[in-house]
């Protein structure tokens, strides 16, 4: 398979017979990475994004329950993945057949719903096990959680097991596919993204779910992003550190010329402004003292000296430049919005809401369409990147008019950081603006 910095761009994505009644089909333009599905209600837009994201992340429960025929993915270097779904008339069992055409030959693998069950729970995986080990089974369509007493059917297993990917047979096209499909990110931005529920414990004695306000979700996702960038920042520069004298030694024994007095001045100046663009957001401490008095002579060993340790300090903020562009966008496009409040982060990653009395206020305190508009941006800004595929479920929801008019050219501006596609379902015409050639309309 081609690196993935190669990866073929998605053209077309099409479901024919969706609930026996739909052939839909959206196409990604040349010039766009935004596609747009326009349509009346009942016309199956929900289950069409369901199934683009199912297809995917290989949800298998999704691509057996929902209703439809065919699904094909083509892409710009004639690449194309079709899944085939059909029914058997008299057990009623759903049966899914994949098939992969690209440069190295045709790829494909079927499998029934029972198939994939018994798979999953006889050993028969690579990975086989049971989604959890509490769940037993006590008859051919009956599985019981031995914590709650819970009946389970086959669908609820499978959807289990489509969480974790933990059906993976021991088949080598079924591999190669999985890896086609696993090089990209496909994010569903649903209509209910105010809310988030997280398993806890999920295989202990006590496994339970937890609702939680996705804007605190985000808030919690963004601190851990800013201590993992941290760690790799304080790992570097513990070893550009420790080996500074060694290869500042090693700079002057060279007895290359280095750069000029005035060159030097001029490069501390800009480094000290490149470190306070970090410290107003948290990402480091604002230190500032000056390095150099600006009475002292530079010698050539002073400004060895001076080369390595420019050098070096730019090193280490390069680890967290692509973070603070998306901090930067990120504010910048939220205080752009929100009236009587600013928002701004701290160290380490911590998102602060002030009144505009620079009273604190909670994320949970921002009203519906705030948090609305906050879960947008963070999702699109902090879980992108070139392999990701958007799909955005009626972006409109909650958003003032002002801020609906905005969304395209808002998700243009990101887009142009990453790069990924995106595909958005609305009603919006204020959504959709003057970029009627976005759109896909369905039709029965």
């Amino acid at each position: 398979m081609m690196p993935n910095n190669e990866l073929p761009r998605l053209k077309y994505f099409s479901v024919f017979g969706l609930h026996d009644r739909f052939n839909h089909r959206i196409q990604f333009k040349d010039d766009h990475t935004i596609s747009i599905i326009s349509a009346p209600n009942g016309y199956g837009k929900t289950a069409f994004m369901k199934l683009f994201d199912a297809t995917i992340n290989r949800k298998f429960n999704i691509l057996a329950s929902i209703n439809y025929s065919k699904i094909v993915l083509e892409f710009d270097n004639k690449i194309t993945f079709e899944i085939t779904r059909t029914v058997d008339d008299e057990s009623a069992t759903p049966s899914i057949s994949m098939r992969l055409s690209d440069d190295d030959g045709i790829h494909e693998f079927s499998f029934d719903f029972s198939y994939m069950l018994s798979q999953v729970f006889s050993g028969h995986s690579r990975r086989a096990r049971r989604p959890a080990p509490y769940i037993f089974q006590v008859s051919e369509n009956l599985w019981l959680d031995e914590r709650t007493g819970e009946e389970l059917d086959a669908g609820d297993i499978l959807a289990m097991v489509s969480e974790t990917r933990d059906f993976d047979p021991d088949n080598e096209q079924y591999r190669y596919i999985s890896e086609f499909l696993d090089r990209y990110d496909c994010t569903l931005i649903g209509a209910q993204r105010t809310v988030s529920i997280d398993n806890v414990n999920r295989d202990g004695p006590r496994d339970r779910q937890r609702i939680q306000h996705g804007v605190e979700e985000r808030a919690t996702r963004l601190s851990k992003i800013v201590q993992d960038k941290l760690t790799e920042f304080s790992n570097l520069s513990q070893r550009l550190d420790s080996s500074f004298p060694k290869r500042t030694l090693d700079r002057i024994g060279e007895k290359n010329i280095p750069p000029d007095e005035d060159i030097l001045r001029g490069e501390l100046q800009a480094l000290d402004e490149r470190r306070a663009s970090f410290a107003v957001l948290g990402l480091i401490k604002d230190t500032r003292d000056q390095v150099i008095a600006p009475q002292t002579g530079f010698d050539d060993q002073l400004r060895h000296v001076l080369n390595v340790y420019l050098e070096d300090n730019n090193r280490k903020l390069d680890t967290l430049d692509d973070l603070r562009k998306k901090i930067s966008m990120f504010l910048n496009k939220i205080n752009d919005k929100f009236v009587f409040k600013s928002v701004s982060t701290s160290e380490p990653g911590e998102i602060i809401i002030l009144s505009e009395e620079a009273r604190p206020l909670n994320l949970i305190d921002l009203s519906s369409g705030e948090q609305h508009e906050f879960i947008l941006l963070f999702d699109l800004i902090f879980k992108s990147s070139s392999n990701t595929i958007f799909l955005i479920d009626e972006p409109e929801i909650s958003l003032h008019i002002a801020w609906q008019k905005v969304f395209i050219r808002d998700l243009r501006d990101i887009s142009e950081v990453t790069n990924f596609q995106s595909l958005i379902a609305t009603h919006s015409p204020q959504i959709i603006g003057d970029n009627w050639d976005y759109v896909n309309e369905f039709s029965a």
